[in-house]
């Protein structure tokens, strides 16, 4: 699948794959500006081998590509920011630094803060085991839930207060960027991610 053919909007083309040493996917992020990928933290530690649970930012480098880009392209990436997963499930963001340019299709995603209330369709796009080229899912967010729910941060719903009433998307697809589902091409794009 690429940006042509699939994608809904051309924001989809800036799903980011994070690759393992042996290039097999170990979950999604997203271009968040011209050289940066936010993803898991959970998902990064699994990359580069070590616990998932890791909480001191790893060295070393991970691979990344644009599969509804351009599949071909994988840049190297480093660590820039890291919030390990809480024992409350909080936290648990990687921010990736690009060491070189990403795909000229793939775009920046468009981030939005508190946008979606209760019972907005969304959609979302991952790597479950043995889907490589992904998956997309279709859930609703219903509205809040534990004890985040006061707080304001866009990149995870779960902390945002919102979380998907859907929780069948499949294994394998933390983290995901969530898509809204609305009508406007001028609001349409990633609204918020990872949700765990």
């Amino acid at each position: 699948m690429d940006a042509g053919s699939g994608s809904a909007v051309p924001s989809d083309a800036s799903v980011a794959r994070v690759l393992g040493p042996d290039g097999i996917p170990e979950g999604a992020g997203f271009r968040a500006a011209p050289r940066e990928v936010i993803t898991c933290a959970h998902v990064v530690a699994k990359a580069l081998g070590l616990p998932e649970d890791t909480a001191d930012p790893p060295g070393g480098r991970v691979w990344v590509d644009f599969p509804l880009a351009e599949r071909s392209t994988r840049v190297p990436a480093r660590i820039a920011a890291w919030t390990p997963v809480g024992r409350d499930g909080s936290g648990d963001v990687a921010v990736l630094t690009l060491l070189e340019d990403p795909p000229a299709g793939a775009p920046i995603a468009r981030l939005v803060e508190d946008a979606a209330g209760p019972d907005r369709r969304v959609r979302t796009f991952g790597f479950p085991p043995h889907r490589d080229d992904g998956a997309w899912s279709v859930g609703w967010l219903r509205g809040a839930t534990g004890p985040a729910g006061s707080s304001t941060t866009p990149i995870r719903p779960a902390s945002t207060g919102w979380s998907a009433a859907s929780r069948a998307a499949p294994s394998g697809t933390s983290p995901r960027a969530v898509w809204s589902a609305w009508s406007s091409p001028r609001t349409r794009g990633p609204g918020c991610a990872p949700p765990t």
